[in-house]
């Protein structure tokens, strides 16, 4: 998750809030993640995160803003780098531009 998270937003700051794992850009939070007793969770993701990637999330387990992972699967790391950069490329408050960050696949800012 870490890898995948540091590949797709290679400038994130990586800090702890909440008391779990999370990246920031600019002091703006990106993601959180945190591991549990029979899955993993990314936070937050949002409607037009959800629309943009509803071909690849029909395997996981979705409440609110989190997206719950098996642990028994393997890591699905291609959608976890899309869902980061999302998070950069459709906004995140105060956070205009980040460079190292590249296009993302069917999505405009």
């Amino acid at each position: 998750m870490r890898r995948a998270i540091r590949t797709a937003v290679p400038v994130a700051e990586e800090s702890i809030s909440y008391k779990i794992p999370t990246y920031k850009l600019n002091g703006a939070p990106v993601l959180y993640f945190a591991g549990w007793k029979r899955h993993y969770s990314l936070y937050p993701v949002n409607e037009r995160i959800l629309e943009a990637i509803r071909d690849e999330q029909a395997p996981y387990e979705i409440e609110k803003s989190t997206i719950r992972f098996d642990l028994s699967k393997p890591v699905p790391v291609k959608l976890i780098k899309r869902i980061a950069k999302l998070r950069v490329k459709l906004g995140i408050e105060g956070v205009k531009e980040v460079k190292g960050v590249k296009e993302v696949k069917g999505v405009r800012s």
